[in-house]
């Protein structure tokens, strides 16, 4: 009888801790630039002599291609582990960003930033997430809380002190600062360590031979079983004619002779005919040889390493489309904030500061979500659809305030929104109805479709941008992009009443 797997129990801190903030770092690091790239957008599209949403463009990009690459980091991390996953792409983030310091043509400074410092970053997050979570379950609301707010930091220091090196250093300077600064990613990835028992090795199964050993081996034993029979048959035969000579005497060894003779015959023609069959064995082996592999279960062990399964999961589908909406606001708001800023009239100093007021924002929107959800004042969907709501207003007014002060407070509110439903995002994540090892396959293909939606939706905004030479076609997108969100969350929620309502009808 085979032993039942054993329940892995969850450690609800020690070493985890230490893991969460390897992702808080990698959040503050990788968040950061991508905040400290829209600062330098502008001096970027004076240097190179394009247009501006080319270059913000290329940032969408970098910040698309580090998601959609997610699901092949994903299976590599799940076969080597996270720590020489996360550490590689540390050193590929912090690379790329300091070789797109020394290019003087467009086409190579999106080679550096999309795919050199995009890739390297498609090692990061969502790696060191779903490593925590091996550690974490009740307690994974406040992990996750805490390695979220690397993010807001990164924007509160990131902004300022990347328009310090700008004034200072010019662009090219901030960047190779911002990426020997990013190389410490391989310090967050040294922290990684996996509980002991999770995570056991994928078993590689060779599909090219596995039927032609089955084959080869069932006509092995065939041929034994032949070669016994017939040294059997050989054997009865001598004794049986030594006991007939003996009895009947020299009479009947004529006869004998001729019975011989004909089951001489006999043998032979069956002998021709097992010959035959082992010909036909033959040429079955070798044309399978030819064919290859099965080609069912080839598929079905690309479906098994991929973990594409849980596509036919509907609540996993539903955060995934939920996840595509949000990341168009989230990536936009990024990349156009401060060109935003400096559109409706304010000077590049109060620009750079709306980075702070989204840093506040980021940790205020995640702390009250945490707060709601932990005193079980709303569920976790009608917290969503309020921060949606909040945030998808604010990206419609956002054009239309010229006040520092204003842009400012509205800052802060698009930012709370959008942060609270990243978190309620993650929450419901991690109660998705998976096993733990195919925890880093679902966070790698939500990343996946997050990075697909944030690169088609920041194209076509920056598209936009360029057609009207104004941001309120752009953030209408992005206000739009939240309207549906929120519609996702209340239609997660009718799908929860309604399953409370069926478990009452048939309690009563």
């Amino acid at each position: 009888m085979m032993a039942s797997p054993k329940k892995h129990v969850y450690q609800e801190g020690g070493w985890g801790w230490v893991v969460v903030f390897a992702a808080c770092v990698a959040e503050f690091i990788v968040i950061g630039s991508l905040k400290a790239f829209g600062v330098l957008i502008t001096a970027m599209k004076d240097d190179f002599d394009t247009g501006l949403w080319i270059i913000g463009s290329i940032n969408s990009l970098h910040l698309g291609v580090q998601f959609i690459l997610t699901p092949v980091a994903s299976v590599v991390a799940r076969k080597v582990g996270g720590r020489p996953v996360i550490s590689f792409g540390g050193f590929l983030f912090g690379l790329g960003v300091v070789l797109s310091a020394l290019t003087h043509h467009i086409a190579f400074l999106a080679v550096t930033i999309i795919a050199i410092a995009g890739s390297g970053a498609g090692c990061i997050l969502e790696i060191v997430r779903a490593e925590f979570a091996l550690y974490f379950h009740e307690k994974y609301d406040l992990a996750i809380f805490v390695s979220l707010l690397g993010a807001p930091i990164g924007f509160l220091l990131y902004g300022p002190a990347t328009q310090v090196l700008l004034d200072t250093y010019g662009w090219r300077g901030a960047m190779v600062i911002l990426g020997g600064f990013g190389i410490h990613l391989i310090c967050a990835g040294m922290l990684v360590r996996r509980p002991t028992g999770i995570y056991k090795a994928i078993p590689i199964q060779d599909l090219t031979t596995e039927d032609q050993t089955t084959d080869q081996n069932e006509y092995q034993a065939r041929r034994e079983t032949e070669d016994q029979t017939w040294e059997q048959s050989e054997d009865q035969m001598s004794k049986h004619c030594e006991h007939q000579i003996s009895k009947q005497g020299e009479d009947q060894i004529s006869k004998q002779s001729q019975n011989q003779i004909s089951e001489h015959s006999e043998d032979q023609l069956s002998k021709k005919s097992e010959d035959q069959t082992s010909e036909q064995s033959e040429d079955q082996l070798s044309k399978r040889s030819t064919q290859g592999p099965d080609p069912v279960k080839w598929r079905d062990s690309v479906v098994s390493a991929l973990g594409l399964e849980i596509f036919i999961n509907f609540d996993f589908v539903l955060l995934a489309a939920i996840r595509m909406f949000y990341s168009i606001s989230f990536g936009g708001i990024l990349v156009y904030m401060v060109p935003n800023g400096l559109s409706v009239g304010l000077t590049n100093g109060q620009a750079s500061f709306l980075s702070t007021a989204f840093g506040l924002g980021s940790m205020a929107g995640p702390a009250l979500a945490f707060f709601v959800l932990k005193r079980k004042l709303a569920s976790c969907q009608v917290t969503a659809i309020i921060a949606a709501a909040v945030s998808a207003v604010g990206l419609a007014l956002d054009p239309f305030i010229p006040s520092f002060a204003g842009q400012m407070v509205n800052t802060f509110f698009v930012a709370a929104g959008i942060a609270a439903v990243i978190q309620v995002v993650c929450v419901l994540t991690r109660y998705l109805p998976f096993t733990v090892d195919k925890f880093v396959i679902v966070l790698g293909w939500l990343g996946f479709l997050g990075g697909l939606a944030t690169s088609v939706g920041d194209t076509l905004s920056g598209l936009l941008y360029d057609v009207t030479e104004s941001f309120y076609g752009t953030f209408f997108l992005y206000s739009a992009a939240m309207v549906a969100t929120g519609l996702l969350f209340l239609l997660d929620l009718c799908r929860a009443r309604y399953r409370e309502w069926s478990k009452e009808s048939h309690a009563l």
